[in-house]
């Protein structure tokens, strides 16, 4: 029986009773979800006895990325520091995925709601969610060739970890409709597909070294997936898709590619599990046998070097050593400026309200041997 009727603060001098062992790659709210049922208590009302009623509304954030120092602090005493509370967020990935910004609430360009896997729920000795299966590219499960799920297949509502269903039923259950996660039909990838796993198991183990090496040359991880983003948009939003309309995953986003789609909320919002499954499988295949891919992409969708690079607010010398190589900031001779770079920068300008001048115009292109003509204006 869940307990919900205990006095508020009651334990917030106490030890938890019990402290289950961190199951592998397991997120926060999963272990303290665990936590709590072992102590026959509700999530929540375990969260008010140990915390008091001031910390009643932590569970409106995402704690798996939104556990700040002084909480971790806390919950790490409450374990007898027997659990490196820190190791189960998000957090540990701040200087991965972004250079020098936090993973936090946020900054979550890269995170997704909760996901499963149903024959994982299924098959674990004792059921679990992992940390991986909340990064944005994570979308199949490698180990059973397998969608996973990012919401309730019964009633489409997001996976919660700290709510249950009548107060009676875990997570394994969806909160709203009592749904058992682990019947959700599984939804096998078919076999030409398969490198679209192939792909996510690369951007996995680039997230954990920190780094890919091209060539001769050693990328940071944070560098690399601020270059996906620029190529995500070149595709969904701006629909340059020759070259990887050649790739099998291609037929998954054909649909949503003929749709407009927004720039707010973030691009990656827009998308089901399936479709950015499809798309980060095509900006791996961009990579691939490099520079080839890469280059081939930019020459067929007649790319300019301003669009490769126009709303990248870092600019590594990598890429755009790599994007300089294929198309120039400038031609060959005269250290010229193509038109349509001029056109793209102007309108840049109008979006963000800059006065289109001489001067801006070249501080823009990083040039002032290059004279810009009133005409060109």
């Amino acid at each position: 029986m869940i307990s919900k009727n205990l006095k508020p603060a009651s334990l917030k001098d106490k030890f938890f009773l019990i402290i289950p062992s961190v199951l592998h790659d397991e997120s926060f709210l999963s272990w303290f979800a665990r936590t709590s049922y072992l102590h026959y208590i509700h999530p929540q009302t375990f969260l008010n006895t140990h915390f008091g009623l001031e910390y009643r509304d932590i569970f409106k954030r995402d704690l798996d990325v939104a556990l700040n120092n002084d909480l971790i602090k806390i919950f790490t005493k409450k374990t007898r520091n027997k659990i490196d509370i820190s190791s189960l967020t998000l957090g540990k990935y701040t200087g991965y995925l972004y250079e020098d910004e936090i993973v936090n609430a946020t900054n979550k360009m890269f995170i997704s709601n909760m996901k499963f896997c149903p024959i994982c729920l299924k098959k674990d000795k004792i059921p679990y969610f992992r940390q991986t299966w909340k990064l944005i590219f994570i979308t199949v499960c490698a180990k059973h060739n397998c969608f996973l799920y990012d919401v309730c297949p019964e009633c489409n509502s997001k996976v919660s970890l700290t709510k249950m269903y009548q107060n009676k039923k875990s997570f394994l259950y969806c909160h709203k409709c009592g749904f058992d996660l682990r019947k959700s039909k599984i939804q096998i990838l078919k076999r030409d597909l398969i490198n679209g796993i192939n792909a996510q198991n690369k951007l996995m183990n680039i997230l954990k070294k920190g780094y890919i090496k091209f060539e001769d040359r050693w990328v940071y991880s944070f560098v690399f997936f601020i270059t996906i983003i620029q190529i995500t948009k070149l595709i969904l939003l701006r629909k340059h898709s020759y070259f990887v309309n050649k790739n099998p995953l291609f037929k998954i986003l054909k649909n949503k590619l003929a749709e407009h789609i927004k720039i707010s909320p973030p691009v990656f919002n827009r998308l089901n599990n399936q479709e950015l499954f499809a798309l980060f499988g095509l900006i791996m295949d961009i990579f691939d046998n490099y520079p080839k891919n890469f280059k081939s992409f930019i020459n067929k969708n007649q790319l300019t070097y301003w669009d490769m690079v126009k709303e990248i607010k870092y600019l590594s010398f990598w890429y755009d050593t790599l994007v300089n190589d294929t198309t120039p900031r400038y031609s060959a001779f005269g250290d010229m400026i193509t038109k349509e770079e001029i056109e793209n920068a102007k309108k840049y300008f109008k979006r963000n309200n800059i006065n289109i001048s001489k001067a801006n115009l070249q501080r823009l292109f990083k040039t002032r041997n290059y004279f810009f003509k009133l005409k060109e204006i």
